[in-house]
Order: structure tokens, then sequence, then C-alpha cells
């Protein structure tokens, strides 16, 4: 079994209020079974927006390539992941991982709270075969 554990995007103190995007994360090539992001945020204003993957193929998703990002549609099970005006901590669990090179998280705050005090981290790992 292989595996890889990362953080990504994870100040101290984060902007939460300000769209956020994690950096793209490798998928195991050939046979990555579960991947799955981690998503903390403690804050003192009450986030609220939405937590959205992304997918690609090319070769470098950091460069404008012909495919671009994918969003992926999650689940209704994933819902509670997202944050509604209070703090979270929600595993994102995608079992099986999708059929992609990269992905990534991307977070886009739709209003309310001031969480600008507040911590955004996410932790991603993924399990091959």
């Amino acid at each position: 079994m292989a595996t890889d554990y990362t953080y990504i995007n994870a100040p101290s103190n984060a902007a939460i209020n300000n769209t956020a995007t994690a950096g793209w994360f490798q998928l195991m090539r050939g046979g990555s079974t579960a991947v799955g992001f981690q998503v903390v945020i403690a804050a003192t204003g009450a986030p609220t927006g939405t937590i959205v993957f992304e997918i690609c193929n090319d070769d470098d998703p950091r460069v404008q390539g012909p495919l671009g990002a994918t969003t992926l549609t999650l689940p209704a099970s994933m819902a509670a992941g997202q944050p509604a005006g209070s703090a979270i901590s929600f595993l994102f669990d995608f079992n099986p991982a999708p059929s992609a090179k990269w992905m990534r998280l991307r977070y886009a705050p739709s209003g309310g709270g001031s969480a600008n005090a507040g911590t955004f981290l996410v932790g991603v790992n993924q399990r091959g075969l």
C-alpha cells in the first residue's frame, strides 16, 4: 500500500473570506484507490461558502493547457462539509479516487461572517493498491 500525506494551503492565520485555492495534488498513477481531503476551518466569524474539488488531466495544471480544470459534482453525503456559518472539521473521502492526473480543492466564500481571524487547514491522503 502506497500513501502520501501533505498539508496544503495551511497558513497559521488565513483570511478565509478571500477565495482560497489549494495547490494541485498529483494523484497516484495506475492505482490510487482512495483520496481524502480533511478540511478544518476554525473561525471566529462564521464562514459561509462552497468547497469544490477540481480535476485536470493536463501535463501541468499550473500552466493553462488545452483541458483546464473540471469541477467534480459532489454527492449529497458531502454536503455536511460545506461551511455554513460555523467551524467545520470534515473528511471529503473519494473512494474510488477520480481517474485523473491532478486534483485540488477550491473555497469560494458566498458572504456572511468575518472569518479573517480563523484558520483553513487541508490535509490530503491517498491510498494505492
